[in-house]
């Protein structure tokens, strides 16, 4: 959320725009220009650069900066760690972002540390690439739309005062006039898809109606009060404690380890016996193949929002020749130490409406989204039960 006098109010995070209606208005700009601008004049212009950067390029993330002073880097929170960018899937077209990522993986496979301490080094310096990767982007695009601005301007003050384009002037209008649509698109259609609409016609994905829908579709997402018992709770840290109590309850055991029935179901599991043979127990054991860690990675859907590491899966397909022996070797570690570290499993649980206006806390579902490593070492272990499963559970 940037905070600049309620920015992201009014921007609703997404694309900054310039349009071009005719000749007689060269320079109009939309509602959400002029709010832009009207907003981040005190800023400096390097923290204008990086805003344009995060909200002009990115996909939506979860990144929070409290824009109160004219330098950003001097509001970034401490727990910068905990709040990750997340990778946009257009950057992985670019050369620029290729090298760096490369350069950055050859780096991190180059430490004498363990696997594990070598991805959480990725994940942290991701964060840096990302980020330097958005102010370069930033800057290519401002200055490309600058200067096809500046062109048309000059051409159509030309043709306003009666004369004729050559046939050279009249391609480079054609062009920039093309950057400019290419540029727009993008805009466009990255609104459409940080605010979850891509089915809005493109025409009114920068209109007014289409902002004050997401303003609508933020504060019906938002938890801005609950009903407990007959009262009406709108302190924040009050719905935190609420909704995190209702959840621990929920997703708790219905029964404990000194229960009764527990006992009784261990002690007839002990006598249960063993169907599985020396050698299907060997191939369950095994380390982890390079081809189970691929196989899990394809089965894994597209689209999907990353966890606190802020990589998809389309990031590690792209990038697979050079991260699959990390990857592996990750997966084999956790295998071997038979447990994961505690950053891989962490995760951010977002709440999803079940309602058109929920009132309680049961009102709501939740959905976590897990880091890459996580997803990856869980879907090896489920497609290797799957082989066997049958054997050792009945299939009542």
């Amino acid at each position: 959320m940037l905070v600049c006098k309620d920015l992201w109010g009014y921007i609703g995070g997404h694309t900054l725009r310039y349009t071009y209606h005719s000749r007689s208005h060269k320079k109009a700009m939309s509602r959400l220009d002029r709010c832009y601008y009207l907003h981040v004049y005190a800023l400096s212009e390097d923290s204008k650069m990086w805003i344009d950067a995060m909200v002009l390029l990115s996909d939506h993330n979860p990144l929070l900066v409290s824009l109160k002073e004219a330098e950003w880097n001097l509001c970034v929170p401490s727990s910068l760690p905990r709040i990750l960018l997340r990778v946009n899937h257009s950057w992985m077209q670019t050369l620029l972002f290729k090298t760096k990522i490369q350069s950055l993986i050859q780096y991190v496979l180059s430490l004498k540390v363990s696997a594990c301490m070598k991805w959480e080094c990725l994940v942290v310096k991701l964060q840096d690439v990302i980020r330097d990767c958005g102010k370069v982007f930033a800057k290519i695009l401002n200055s490309a739309k600058y200067e096809a601005q500046q062109l048309i301007s000059l051409l159509s003050e030309k043709v306003d005062s009666g004369q004729l384009l050559s046939k050279g002037e009249y391609a480079h209008l054609c062009k920039a006039h093309k950057g400019l649509e290419v540029i727009e698109n993008q805009a466009i259609q990255s609104s459409k898809v940080r605010a979850r609409c891509t089915e809005v016609n493109d025409l009114h994905a920068n209109s007014k109606y289409f902002f004050d829908f997401l303003r609508f579709k933020h504060l019906k997402d938002a938890i801005s009060h609950l009903e407990v018992d007959g009262a009406i709770i709108k302190y924040r840290t009050s719905i935190a404690a609420i909704y995190s109590e209702h959840f621990q309850k929920l997703f708790a055991a219905s029964y404990k380890s000194d229960d009764a029935w527990f006992q009784a179901l261990h002690e007839s599991l002990q006598y249960t016996p063993k169907s599985l043979d020396s050698q299907m127990e060997d191939a369950c054991e095994r380390s982890i193949s390079e081809e189970e860690v691929y196989t899990a990675l394809k089965s894994l859907k597209n689209g999907k929002a990353p966890g606190l590491d802020g990589i998809t899966k389309e990031f590690v397909m792209v990038f697979c020749p050079l991260l699959k022996h990390l990857v592996l070797d990750v997966c084999n570690e956790i295998w071997k130490d038979q447990k994961m570290p505690y950053s891989f499993k962490l995760g951010k649980t977002k709440l999803i409406p079940k309602l058109d206006v929920p009132r309680h806390s049961g009102d709501w579902r939740p959905i976590t989204m897990m880091s890459i490593i996580y997803k990856l070492f869980a879907k090896v272990f489920a497609l290797r039960l799957k082989c066997i499963i049958h054997k050792v559970v009945h299939p009542s």
